[in-house]
């Protein structure tokens, strides 16, 4: 693992850390969030050692966007199925004001996760424009709510089937769209998928070329370049 990578986990680290007790603080009490929490941070870091590819990056990614979801879920304690055991998670403390919740989004969302997808960046030794792309990519799924859907899809909420419980109306208003309601986080979701879709399938099959390309030039054990004057040399 190069310096670039480790800095970023160490400090995806720090911030897990911070996010885990900042909830616990909130919720008095730590019922199944720190189990949760140690599992989240477990898969979050088998992901960065995993990540050797483009491909490798875009299913990690993937994967974990399912991971946060439910430690998003195991944070907030709401809406939870009726057959989670009573007092397995507690919930949010949401009368201890809005600072609260919003220390929670910008440490995770705003320091914790990017940080993360940097170390995975680093990991897959991308060419810098393709390291770019995925990381704005995948930056754009958080955004864009892509999370907060597949958070009400796992608590029985799918897209298109069911409106959620408050109609996503608890998320901040971006890109002047007014208070948001499920169509609109359906539209805008979709985009920030679409987008990372494309910019994954461009990056991959780019990424997938240059290799092979690559295997075929020093095939013979010589550089190309070089050997094709000495083949002409000796017609």
């Amino acid at each position: 693992m190069g310096p670039g990578a480790v800095a970023h986990l160490r400090n995806f680290a720090a911030c897990a850390i911070a996010v885990t007790v900042l909830a616990i603080v909130n919720k008095g009490t730590m019922d199944l969030l720190l189990l949760i929490a140690v599992g989240w941070f477990a898969v979050s870091v088998i992901a960065v050692l995993r990540t050797r590819s483009a491909g490798s990056f875009v299913k990690w990614n993937g994967i974990l966007l399912v991971v946060d979801a439910l430690f998003d879920i195991a944070v907030m304690g709401t809406h939870l199925p009726a057959w989670l055991p009573p007092g397995a998670l507690s919930q949010w403390n949401f009368d201890s004001g809005q600072g609260w919740i919003l220390a929670y989004w910008i440490v995770l969302w705003g320091v914790a996760l990017p940080n993360r997808t940097l170390a995975m960046a680093d990991q897959a030794a991308l060419s810098p424009r393709a390291a770019i792309a995925l990381v704005i990519a995948v930056i754009g799924l958080h955004v864009t709510f892509v999370e907060d859907v597949i958070y009400f899809t796992i608590l029985g909420y799918p897209p298109l089937v069911s409106v959620p419980p408050e109609n996503y109306a608890y998320l901040p208003q971006l890109f002047g769209l007014g208070v948001w309601t499920a169509p609109k986080v359906w539209v805008v979701s979709t985009i920030g998928l679409l987008i990372f879709i494309v910019t994954s399938v461009v990056v991959v099959t780019s990424s997938k070329r240059t290799t092979v390309f690559g295997r075929r030039r020093t095939s013979v054990g010589l550089p190309p370049r070089a050997a094709e004057p000495a083949s002409r040399e000796r017609r």
